[in-house]
């Protein structure tokens, strides 16, 4: 017996998987999506199998209610994020009792008439949605474009035919580049997490498309599939040709959303919240997907962890990715709880390999150290994955591949240049070298670094490539430089000059304060970090490189200011000033790790070394496979 070409892809064939309830189940070799046999699919065509009845709406409204005052909201707020034209009409594709429409009004008042809904098979009156736009019948019965929307758990109800067929009516009302989200399991969630999902009688889920089945179909409608990292129960499809977009840069679209749909949810009473769960729903999943990879590297017979079929085990690494997520907000109390439960109820420890847990040693590192004690522990356990080759494979990775620039997407190999041998300074694109990207990467893990308009963002720096990159991105920053006399000051002018061992701004004034390769050339540390410490709001965070002495605690003192001059204990070392570039600036200390006492006797709650390396970052040292950072909390 020939099998089946599969309908979808028209590549596989369609072999048997299982039978669900007496209806068998087939599986396409080639794309991997599920269907029920054609039999019962064509029943379903001629409205056999499953009646969307009073029966079925009352086991569903309470599911559709929580997803409307919930998830679907997040995911709504999510579509504005991701779309490249203003979204002035939002469709519910199928928005059965129209829930969600009641919930947006409610929350978003002001703009209740952006919404619509169509449901062809409707719940008895009573419950239905009170909102004026909440339609009764099929996509063709719509007049007008819009210019996006959601699809909630819809198209795992509908054969191939009626799928090509709702796509084609939705196309015709898809206003150029409108943007759709699609919430249905995927053959992977299914066959891993719900083999229950395949329910052909109760809740009348008859297939479970996977994406490479999903493309030929939504690029014949004309839409470009998206995937979404972290969710193999969802996908965008923008309508029009574009090239399928990865996860760096759909990120970078929500960081750099279309100012129009900033300003709509923005202008509603709850509108900000909206737009902030928007923000953590899209960048906590991609999150996820990082520390979900890492678990089955984890898993991987050679890796630094290897579980085997110890499930115990498995959900302890799960649990550990999680944990050592940058989430702030979904993570962090979870974090907290899991640390009540194991009875750590102090500081967290850094416990190796868990500090870089949801990344590959040597390539994708992230490494929390609080002395050179747990930094020489996990490094003598990790030598082979930090060391040279890694180093070089680095290097050669991302002169190859180009690299992801934390919050402003993908550099292509062509734009990134390798000068000298020190590939901390010398790996370079866009203004940045590997420390660089690796105080970015620290940046994005700091929940206000999201708030473009309002984060007060303090950089010790104003004339240089980065000063002016992230001065494009805050409305508030404040860059300054130092200078040694009036006339220098003026000189500057209108760029501020700031003494950081007695600056001018009151106190509690920033967010966050950024200082690149300064601390080093300051004659007195301990002012430096005390009125740094002074200046940061309660949560506030600095966020330094310097160049350190990772092998010993002591800070080794080259120079110091005394009322006669300075006093060289060592041979002058002079490094680039873009204020004096001839003259460069005198090197007074290499700190050690005890800046990090100094750190708390200057007024921070908690400091730690961040040790970072990155591949897709194209962040290393020039012997080590990673870069430090120094984390320092009000």
């Amino acid at each position: 017996m020939i099998a089946e070409l599969c309908p979808l892809c028209a590549k596989g064939a369609l072999q048997p998987l299982r039978k669900v309830e007496g209806v068998p189940y087939l599986c396409c070799d080639a794309c991997g999506t599920i269907l029920a046999e054609r039999a019962f699919l064509e029943r379903t065509m001629a409205g056999e199998a499953r009646t969307y009845n009073d029966d079925y709406w009352s086991s569903e409204l309470s599911a559709a209610r929580e997803r409307g005052y919930g998830a679907s909201l997040i995911r709504v707020a999510e579509v504005f994020l991701y779309a490249r034209r203003p979204i002035r009409r939002f469709l519910d594709v199928s928005c059965g009792a129209g829930t969600l429409l009641d919930a947006a009004a409610e929350l978003m008042p002001e703009i209740a008439g952006t919404f619509w809904g169509i449901e062809p098979f409707p719940p008895p009156l009573a419950f239905r949605a009170v909102h004026p736009n909440y339609r009764v019948g099929y996509l063709r019965d719509l007049e007008g474009l819009f210019d996006g929307g959601i699809c909630i758990e819809v198209i795992e109800h509908l054969p191939p035919p009626v799928l090509r067929s709702m796509l084609a009516e939705l196309a015709k009302l898809s206003a150029p580049d409108a943007m759709w989200y699609f919430n249905s399991a995927q053959p992977d969630f299914v066959e891993r997490d719900d083999p229950g999902y395949l329910d052909p009688f109760n809740r009348g889920h008859i297939a479970s498309y996977s994406l490479d089945g999903l493309r030929p179909v939504f690029t014949e409608a004309g839409f470009t599939i998206h995937a979404l990292p972290g969710r193999d129960w969802a996908f965008l499809a923008e309508y029009g040709k574009h090239q399928p977009e990865v996860g760096s840069a759909l990120m970078d679209r929500v960081w750099r959303m279309h100012p129009e749909n900033r300003a709509l949810l923005g202008s509603a009473r709850f509108g900000h919240l909206m737009l902030a769960a928007g923000m953590e729903g899209a960048r906590c999943y991609i999150e996820a997907a990082t520390a979900n990879w890492a678990v089955g590297e984890l898993r991987r017979p050679g890796s630094i962890v290897d579980p085997g079929p110890d499930r115990e085990r498995m959900l302890e690494a799960r649990l550990t990715a999680v944990m050592s997520s940058t989430s702030w907000r979904v993570t962090g109390p979870l974090r907290r709880a899991m640390r009540l439960f194991r009875g750590d109820r102090g500081a967290p420890t850094v416990r190796a390999p868990a500090p870089s847990s949801s990344i590959r040693p040597g390539l994708e590192t992230v490494a929390h150290f609080r002395s050179l004690a747990e930094w020489q522990a996990w490094s003598a356990q990790h030598a082979a994955e930090i060391g040279p080759d890694a180093v070089r494979r680095i290097v050669d990775e991302t002169l190859r591949n180009g690299l992801d620039l934390p919050f402003f997407g993908h550099v292509p190999a062509s734009e990134v240049r390798m000068t000298g041998s020190d590939p901390r300074e010398g790996l370079a694109a866009r203004g940045t070298n590997s420390r660089l990207r690796a105080v970015l990467q620290a940046l994005s893990w700091h929940e206000r670094a999201y708030d473009i308009w309002n984060c007060r963002l303090y950089l010790h720096e104003a004339l240089t490539p980065f000063a002016l990159l992230l001065r494009g991105r805050y409305s508030r920053l404040v860059g300054s430089e130092y200078a040694p006399d009036e006339a220098a000051a003026k000189a500057l002018w209108p760029v501020v000059a700031v003494d950081i061992t007695r600056s001018p701004f009151p106190d509690a004034a920033f967010d966050i304060v950024v200082t690149n390769e300064v601390l080093e050339h300051v004659p007195d540390l301990m002012a430096a970090l005390s009125d740094t410490a002074r200046i940061l709001l309660p949560g506030g965070q600095l966020i330094a490189t310097f160049p350190f002495n990772y092998g010993g605690e002591a800070t080794e003192i080259r120079a110091r200011l005394t009322p006669e001059g300075i006093d060289h204990l060592h041979p002058p070392e002079y490094h680039g000033n873009p204020v004096d570039p001839e003259g460069g600036s005198l090197v007074f200390q290499i700190p050690g790790w005890d800046i990090l006492g100094m750190c708390r006797e200057a007024g921070f709650a908690q400091a730690r070394m961040v040790f970072i390396g990155s591949s897709g970052h194209g962040i290393t040292g020039p012997d080590i496979a990673g870069t430090f950072v120094l984390l320092a909390d009000r």
